[in-house]
């Protein structure tokens, strides 16, 4: 399980996209910001990116989807929105374990949840459900987009100024005024 702190840290450092995204959170900017940066690194031809929209298309079209294999040699994207509605959660479990029959595609399930799922345990504690847990390792990442926080604050402004040219000063003054609202940095 990562943030998005996490993950644009670790982007940073190794521009390398990973098998299969599990996305969630209330920050819907940072998720469309992950598949974006997905998107521009696998540089795809249009037919071989795929959008699958779980309540216009049904559960078994959304897994046809995912397992055609690409059109030409090159990779293919799955972009699975409304992820939660999946009620077949095994077969994600099966779809990672068995990664390597589709190797040249990268799936995406966004989920409209707040949060990852997690199962509660005694003493408070939870761990991920698991088809959550499965995005773990070296072929998946899980990524909860939530808002920056003091302690993720540098972060933001190294976001910020990944989308625009400016001084790390007028990015974090940008950040204060907006009261960290990313929609708004954005559209600056």
């Amino acid at each position: 399980m990562a943030t998005f702190s996490q993950f644009f840290v670790a982007w940073q450092k190794e521009a390398k996209p990973k098998q299969f995204y599990w996305l969630c959170g209330h920050e819907k900017i940072l998720i469309e910001d992950i598949v974006q940066t997905i998107k521009t690194h696998l540089n795809l031809p249009h037919w071989n990116t795929v959008p699958a929209v779980l309540g216009t298309i049904k559960e078994r079209e959304m897994w046809s989807e995912v397992e055609q294999y690409p059109i030409d040699n090159t990779a293919r994207l799955v972009i699975v929105r409304n992820a939660e509605k999946i009620e077949d959660k095994d077969r994600i479990i099966r779809l990672l374990k068995e990664r390597s029959a589709h190797p040249s595609t990268t799936v995406i399930f966004i989920s409209n949840a707040e949060a990852l799922p997690r199962i509660p345990l005694e003493d408070n504690k939870t761990v991920l459900e698991d088809h959550i847990a499965v995005f773990s390792g070296q072929r998946g990442s899980a990524v909860e987009c939530k808002p920056f926080t003091e302690a993720t604050a540098k972060h933001a402004v190294a976001w910020v100024l990944s989308k625009v040219e400016m001084r790390p000063g007028v990015a974090a003054h940008l950040l204060n005024r907006s009261d960290g609202n990313l929609t708004l940095v954005r559209d600056i």
